[in-house]
């Protein structure tokens, strides 16, 4: 069963994972997104916090919110107060308010957990 993190960074993000480390809430996702939307694969799951800024800013052009999806093994370690993952996969998906409650898979895709990079579509 997935975990649920909520609205981890604000009411325009949703972050859900399936394995974390008990006792470990996570409150902040990073990663990579340059202009053509490729999001490199890190082993340690720890990205440029702009990434998902740029998400966050997309969803809200477009009226919705970014979901987040990311599948960890229960690897971490803990550096300056902040806990790092080692991520498996990694999905981001825009999602409409309201009139569309199921996340819009046309404008994201995820690769294979192996495959070292992650594709964004904006849809535009």
């Amino acid at each position: 069963m997935a975990l649920q993190f909520g609205l981890a960074l604000n009411d325009d993000v949703i972050v859900s994972s399936e394995y974390a480390v008990p006792g470990h809430e996570i409150t902040r996702i990073v990663g990579t997104l340059n202009a053509t939307g490729i999001v490199p694969y890190h082993e340690s799951g720890v990205l440029d916090e702009k990434a998902v800024q740029g998400f966050i800013d997309r969803a809200r052009e477009h009226r919705c919110q970014a979901v987040v999806s990311l599948k960890f093994t229960t690897n971490y370690f803990q550096k300056n107060n902040y806990v790092f993952f080692h991520a498996t996969a990694m999905m981001v998906q825009l999602r409409k308010r309201d009139s569309d409650p199921e996340p819009n898979t046309d404008r994201a895709s995820m690769l294979q957990p192996n495959s070292n990079v992650y594709t964004y579509d904006d849809g535009v």
